[in-house]
């Protein structure tokens, strides 16, 4: 037979147990969703970019500074938020087959509020005629700070075989996407 006693722990147990299930499905529902979702994507956009002095192949010193445009934006946190013109500068060393240009890009967003992105490291492909760069990088400041940044740049006119072996080339442009994700 079962104790009085015995019945209230048995049911205090399974209250116990049952308010601890209920805590973990709570933070297994919320925390890793929320913490886990892209913050922005932008899947079209452009860059142009001049290189100073102009890239040939041999690597030396090089600055970079351009313009461009995120376009088709999707801002979870913000339906309004739908494109955002920036800047590039920075420097570093680079040729036509090989580059390693950290940048500052500085980001206005059509409703007038900014973020400075910080990208130092990534990936630069260049298969005949064309340059595809994956870099990432961190929001230092403004909107967005602290969310992880990865850029991707598609620049057709690398490698240009003639201008590399002369003259060098100054300009760039193409296709650009960012992603913004809160960790």
């Amino acid at each position: 037979m079962m104790t009085t006693q015995m019945h209230k722990s048995i049911h205090q147990g399974a209250s116990l147990a049952a308010w601890g299930i209920t805590l973990i499905l709570a933070l297994m529902v919320s925390t890793p969703a929320q913490a886990q979702l892209n913050v922005v994507e932008c899947a079209t956009g452009n860059q142009n970019q001049t290189y100073t002095p102009p890239i040939t192949l041999v690597s030396k010193p090089v600055a970079i500074s351009g313009t461009g445009q995120y376009s088709a934006c999707v801002a979870l946190d913000d339906p309004s938020l739908n494109f955002g013109d920036f800047t590039i500068f920075g420097s570093g060393t680079a040729s036509c087959l090989v580059a390693n240009l950290p940048t500052t890009n500085v980001i206005t967003w059509n409703d007038g509020s900014t973020s400075t992105v910080v990208f130092s490291g990534g990936v630069d492909v260049k298969p005949p005629g064309v340059s595809v760069v994956v870099i990432t990088g961190t929001v230092t400041a403004g909107r967005y700070t602290n969310y992880v940044a990865t850029k991707t740049l598609v620049l057709a006119s690398l490698p240009d075989l003639l201008a590399c072996l002369s003259s060098g080339i100054q300009y760039t442009s193409g296709p650009v996407s960012l992603t913004l994700t809160q960790l």
